[in-house]
């Protein structure tokens, strides 16, 4: 809940200046498509009933199965449990201001054996190994300066960062972990409208982001477009832009703050598109909304897109219900979901 209040008050103070939505930009490496190679449909069924709250993210190491609780119910945002059989192992980082602790942790997920989180409100980032006991000694916590949409652990020592609330035009920093300095930049804003200001259209812009394992590339997934970016970490470069299937614009209506700041709110047009991912070394798998930000379904979706990494839309697999977030487990055959109407997390093969 404080992360979900503190986006509204993100997005709705302020007086409005103007309503304008993406504006296409045409090069050799953008891709435009309307259908994807297949379509599958997928049909789960029953694996776990989580009774902690609601399962914002997953993840399945070699042993065991992580559930990332959404808003900390039970007192404990990371639940882990021994997989297949799903027997309790331990939960991790508590609800607190303390060490090992975290008030609103906006975005996370799992680095070899590493768990870790990026707390949007104390602007921390906690480590966590699992290979160890719960015991606070085995948490580190490091403080980058700056603050973002979405991080992501490239390796032990670099955080990736979206969205950071600034005055510069690039889309991702490589943050030195220890010290929370810049180390690199890759990508940039360069198709700002006129009349928009950067920090504005930067938000209107707000994406996630996904790492392949093998740390040398990235992926942008965008919230209200359906815009997805891959990035060559080692040659610091734009690999590839893909836009659709529907290709719809972002619309939202930009304003100035009472404190003078250029922010964005979402109007009546707009809509989501990307809400969740994941990433192996073969694909990127993207949970795709599409419906509009006031809708029912606003925060889930019924719709995996999966994309390699030359950014060739490859799968549409349309599911049989609406999800709220989703894991691939490591030899890619099985996709588990959350089911937001039963609360379980429920699985089914994918036939590619």
């Amino acid at each position: 809940m404080i992360i979900i209040n503190i986006l509204k008050i993100a997005l709705l103070s302020g007086s409005f200046l103007t309503s304008c939505g993406q504006k296409d930009v045409a090069d050799s490496d953008t891709l435009v498509f309307s259908k994807f190679q297949k379509e599958k449909r997928v049909k789960f069924e029953n694996f776990y009933h989580f009774k902690h709250g609601t399962a914002r993210k997953f993840y399945q190491t070699d042993s065991s199965f992580i559930v990332w609780n959404a808003r900390g119910d039970d007192g404990y945002f990371f639940y882990q449990y021994k997989f297949p059989k799903m027997d309790s192992v331990a939960a991790y980082l508590k609800m607190g201001r303390g060490k090992g602790e975290t008030l609103a942790p906006l975005s996370g997920g799992i680095y070899k054996n590493t768990l870790w989180i990026y707390d949007m409100v104390m602007k921390k980032v906690i480590v966590k190994d699992l290979a160890t006991s719960a015991s606070l000694s085995n948490v580190n916590e490091y403080h980058p300066l700056g603050s973002f949409f979405s991080t992501q652990l490239q390796d032990s020592l670099k955080l990736l960062v979206t969205g950071a609330r600034d005055t510069t035009s690039h889309k991702i920093k490589q943050l030195d972990l220890i010290t929370g300095k810049e180390i690199n930049r890759f990508g940039s804003y360069n198709d700002v409208p006129d009349g928009i200001p950067l920090a504005a259209w930067k938000q209107a812009n707000e994406s996630q982001l996904f790492i392949n394992p093998n740390s040398k590339k990235v992926a942008l997934a965008y919230r209200l477009t359906d815009k997805v970016e891959i990035f060559d970490l080692n040659n610091n470069k734009d690999i590839k832009t893909i836009k659709g299937p529907e290709n719809f614009k972002a619309e939202f209506t930009a304003y100035k703050s009472s404190d003078n700041r250029d922010l964005v709110q979402r109007n009546d047009k707009s809509r989501f598109a990307f809400l969740s991912g994941h990433a192996s070394e073969k694909y990127i798998y993207l949970l795709y909304s599409g419906n509009n930000h006031e809708s029912e379904h606003r925060d889930n979706g019924r719709y995996i897109f999966v994309y390699d990494w030359d950014g060739k839309p490859l799968l549409k697999l349309t599911l049989d219900r609406y999800i709220s977030s989703f894991t691939v487990s490591k030899d890619g055959n099985t996709l588990y979901g959350f089911d937001v109407a039963t609360n379980y997390i429920v699985k089914a093969k994918i036939e590619y």
